[in-house]
């Protein structure tokens, strides 16, 4: 009976001891998951840059350098190298600038973006045209006369890159204007804008091209000079002429949506 009693103690402690052991497993052994995530982000680059150098008129043009524009003073080596000298900027028969207006969008910006140019001008080509005009190179009477049709001696060279096309030379203002506005242009992301295959660099020249038309060169040169008979002249019905050219540019780089 005795020993009936220690088996049913031992029972009952083995069967606490595995009903403890199973707690304990239980709260030590469970499911876990974990995970995590980071990211992080720069502002885009931008980068371009619109830079422009030279200029297209002067007040001074070099008779050592066959017109050359003279940036306002003689040549160091002759002080009587001047050809043209005047107290405003000017063209005239013979004279250039073959160094010219440069201009120029470089960057590789992170984004796509469109280049826009918009180029104006508000007094447009030099120009000459009518029938009967007064010939200046030979009478002060003006009795002799001549004929000239849309006659425009300044012409205009549009590089890229350094290289010049056949249909970029010998343009008028506003084929030049025409040539400028086409400039405009979407380019993508990542885009080396000073590349071949971006916007580049261009150069604007000019010249007053020497053709024989002795002429139609003296009377625009006359009509500036103030004579009150060669003024009533422009009067005259059919008679057209301008004196004054100019060119503005306005370049617009702006981020696509």
């Amino acid at each position: 009976m005795k020993q009936n009693k220690m088996m049913q103690c031992a029972s009952l402690l083995l069967v606490c001891t595995l009903f403890t052991t199973s707690t304990i497993s239980t709260t030590f052994a469970k499911y876990t998951t974990q995970g995590s995530v980071q990211d992080s982000a720069k502002v885009a680059k931008w980068g371009v840059s619109i830079t422009t150098e030279g200029t297209l008129f002067d007040t001074t043009y070099l008779s050592g350098n066959h017109g050359e524009v003279g940036n306002g003073v003689s040549d160091g080596a002759n002080n009587a190298a001047l050809s043209v000298e005047s107290t405003g900027k000017v063209v005239a028969p013979g004279t250039k600038n073959s160094a010219g207006l440069t201009f120029k969008v470089a960057g590789k910006p992170e984004v796509d973006v469109m280049i826009t140019v918009n180029a104006v001008s508000e007094h447009g080509d030099v120009y000459l045209h009518g029938m009967g005009l007064p010939d200046v190179t030979t009478s002060n009477d003006t009795s002799d006369t001549f004929n000239v049709e849309s006659y425009m001696p300044v012409r205009f060279t549009l590089s890229k890159n350094g290289t010049v096309s056949d249909e970029n030379k010998n343009l008028t203002l506003n084929q030049l204007m025409t040539k400028l506005n086409d400039l405009s242009g979407h380019y993508d992301a990542g885009t080396e804008l000073a590349g071949e295959n971006g916007f580049g660099t261009y150069v604007i020249t000019w010249e007053w091209i020497y053709d024989g038309n002795d002429k139609a060169d003296s009377l625009l040169g006359s009509l500036n000079s103030g004579s009150t008979e060669i003024q009533n002249m422009s009067l005259k019905e059919g008679i057209q002429y301008n004196l004054q050219t100019d060119l503005k540019i306005d370049i617009a780089v702006t981020q696509v949506d």
